[in-house]
């Protein structure tokens, strides 16, 4: 879903209640089991309290499937990562110096990298 699309359901807020919104590669570690979650935050008329908390891999890590680690292809989290903010934020100055300065070549490089320390 993007976030032009309808339709969006409004969740309340409750007291006292932590929301976790899990994303991508915990769907990927979960085979599934755990869904990344579409998700958008409307600006508030009133006073509210938000934390936004991102854990994310490291740039260079590579991520499997935790129950099966040779179910489905590993994903190279900075490519992941990359792919994705250039998807989502194509008009962005950074998306245009990734391209014009051919950043994806490093990623590409650390992707062929991990298949040679693989296979060895």
């Amino acid at each position: 879903m993007y976030e032009d699309e309808e339709p969006w359901n409004f969740v309340r807020p409750v007291p006292n209640v932590l929301t976790v919104f899990p994303g991508d590669i915990l769907q990927f570690l979960t085979d599934g089991e755990l869904l990344s979650t579409p998700h958008k935050v409307k600006l508030n008329s009133r006073e509210r309290y938000t934390m936004a908390y991102f854990h994310e891999p490291n740039f260079q890590s590579v991520v499997r499937p935790l129950a099966d680690p040779t179910s489905a292809d590993p994903i190279h989290y900075g490519t992941h990562f990359t792919n994705m903010f250039m998807r989502c934020y194509p008009d962005r100055v950074t998306t245009r110096r990734i391209i014009e300065e051919d950043r994806l070549s490093v990623l590409e490089r650390w992707a062929a990298g991990y298949e040679l320390d693989r296979t060895a």
